[in-house]
């Protein structure tokens, strides 16, 4: 009784373990903007665009190429006479583990012919470091890592400061399929061998009790 107590015990840790948190339209497919679009403040993203900021579609001048994950991706512009700050891109995520370690990873990329607009990444007041993509390729990039105070937090991509002119008054950085891994929590297929360890755990101290 007590062993298969404590095998239900482990099948609930581990279900509850597995459960992850979900970023909701992680590369910037919704809405669909057609080849060559883009929008400002894009409605109907589940993220929040604020100031020069948005989504825009393969063939759209913010970025070369195709994104690393669909055929869209977000797009941060900082313009001279911007405050610092205000063009920004955020989505509250619900379902953190408090206690629990995260980490973020994303892909960014320079906009052909633009120096790139350095951004900070924040999880809510926490910044988890600052980014400057190098190449108009898009390139990967891993946060440091943070401990939720709290089951909702926002996730932000802030743009750092506004060009420094007067020859540069426009910078620019896209960004796309955006990903967050809870540090010290195995992936979903270490979860399915557990699973089967225990299977074959159970079975076994049942035939031994038949015996």
């Amino acid at each position: 009784m007590k062993k298969s107590l404590l095998l239900s015990s482990i099948c609930v840790l581990a279900v509850s373990a597995q459960a992850s948190i979900i970023i909701s339209n992680p590369s910037f497919e919704t809405p669909s903007l057609g080849a060559g679009g883009y929008s400002y403040n894009t409605a109907g993203a589940t993220w929040v665009f604020a100031n020069h900021s948005g989504e825009a579609a393969t063939g759209s001048p913010w970025f070369s190429g195709s994104p690393p994950d669909g055929v869209q991706a977000a797009f941060l512009q900082n313009l001279a006479g911007d405050a610092a700050g205000s063009d920004f891109i955020s989505q509250s995520l619900v379902g953190l583990t408090v206690s629990t370690s995260y980490q973020f990873t994303f892909f960014a990329a320079m906009r052909p012919g633009y120096n790139a607009d350095p951004f900070n990444v924040f999880l809510g007041s926490n910044n988890l470091g600052t980014f400057t993509p190098q190449s108009t390729t898009f390139a990967s990039f891993t946060t440091a890592p943070v401990v939720a105070s709290s089951t909702t937090m926002t996730l932000s991509f802030v743009a750092l400061a506004p060009p420094p002119g007067p020859s540069i008054n426009d910078i620019d950085s896209a960004i796309d399929n955006v990903g967050i891994q809870a540090l010290g929590i195995p992936e979903p297929g270490s979860f399915a061998l557990l699973g089967a360890g225990l299977l074959v755990l159970g079975s076994t101290f049942k035939l031994r009790q038949q015996k």
